[in-house]
């Protein structure tokens, strides 16, 4: 029997991404969850047009059931854990979309099973730690902080063009008196 063409490989690649693009996007989430199982492989695959993986998906919907069995399977499995920091197009592996979007349990989960996520950078060096800040994010900012601590929280909380987690707070208007902010 010969061997699959590259062709042919591409070809159930893109089927495989557009199959769990759309699964995902009709909020079938148990499917995508059993078919990442039935193939861990498709935890790797890139499945948007900005190159999110279906960890990324879940996250922006999130959907913590189905993060939590995307990490578990990933942990179980002995994955790299390099799988929870893949990167879409922008740079922003899922703990990115969390700290963005405030989802404190599924960055929780996340950094329990690999806390060097917290350093991983996008493309304009942005952190987890800094884009919590950026986006108002004060109890998913003070967790990340405290984990990663004094030695690298300083260092996470900078982007590369010099700004601080700090210049980001005043610039969207993110420090107040209520404790809901930064």
């Amino acid at each position: 029997m010969a061997a699959p063409s590259n062709e042919s490989k591409k070809k159930e690649t893109s089927s495989n991404n557009k199959n769990l693009f759309t699964i995902a996007m009709k909020g079938e989430w148990k499917e995508v969850e059993n078919l990442c199982k039935e193939d861990i492989r498709r935890l790797k695959l890139k499945i948007t047009k900005s190159g999110a993986t279906a960890l990324h998906v879940a996250v922006g919907e999130n959907q913590v059931y189905t993060v939590k069995e995307f990490v578990q399977l990933i942990t179980e499995k002995n994955l790299p854990k390099e799988v929870l920091a893949i990167q879409n197009d922008a740079g922003y592996a899922p703990l990115h979309v969390a700290a963005s979007t405030g989802n404190e349990v599924i960055c929780r989960l996340m950094v329990n099973a690999d806390p060097s996520l917290i350093g991983v950078r996008n493309k304009k060096g942005e952190t987890p730690l800094f884009l919590a800040a950026l986006h108002g994010k004060a109890s998913i900012f003070l967790y990340l902080h405290y984990v990663c601590g004094t030695s690298y929280g300083y260092s996470y909380a900078r982007r590369k063009d010099g700004d601080t987690f700090l210049h980001a707070a005043i610039a969207g208007e993110h420090l107040g008196n209520d404790s809901s902010t930064v």
